[in-house]
């Protein structure tokens, strides 16, 4: 779970790099966000994602249907976006909270990372775990050397989340960041 506090103005290509930053990972996979709508379960007002990202005058807190951002389309990580608030005007997004370590790119979904955390609480690992193991801390996208023994699962640092988002180049709203 994490917190964003984001600009009016903030894109869908903007934002991406934000929830990137937020959770760690490495941006090296498909993203998408799509919209749903409770009143119309197929998807149809899908095309709205076009006006949303483009039209300078609808701002987050206008959003009444629910945006998923999906990352990794073969791990398959989705992510609801709710608005819940508003707070004073800042020129960048920042991360107001969060919690867990980031987790692991191409761990194969939830499923792979829940099979890490146990990995690490195995007081005799199987090979197979410390395979696991291995791969988080040396071989992994976004893996740590120091891996997650430990309280290390819940080890997360909204301060250098925060120095890293303050990076985001800013874009106009309507820019395209390739």
């Amino acid at each position: 779970m994490r917190t964003l506090s984001c600009p009016r103005s903030t894109t869908f290509d903007t934002l991406h790099l934000a929830i990137q930053i937020a959770f760690g990972w490495a941006n090296c996979h498909l993203h998408q966000f799509y919209i749903t709508d409770s009143n119309d379960p197929l998807g149809a007002f899908a095309d709205r994602l076009l006006t949303l990202t483009t039209n300078p005058g609808e701002g987050m807190d206008d959003w009444d249907d629910l945006v998923i951002y999906e990352y990794d389309f073969g791990d398959g990580w989705e992510h609801a976006i709710e608005v819940i608030g508003k707070e004073p005007f800042r020129a960048c997004i920042r991360c107001t909270e969060g919690k867990g370590h980031p987790i692991a790119e191409d761990a194969a979904g939830s499923f792979g990372w829940e099979e890490i955390k146990e990995a690490y609480k195995a007081e005799r690992p199987s090979e197979g775990e410390e395979e696991k193991i291995e791969w988080y801390e040396s071989t992994c996208t976004n893996g740590d050397v120091q891996g997650l023994h430990g309280d290390g699962v819940h080890v997360w640092d909204v301060v250098f989340v925060n120095r890293m988002l303050r990076e985001l180049p800013e874009l106009p709203s309507g820019s395209r960041f390739y």
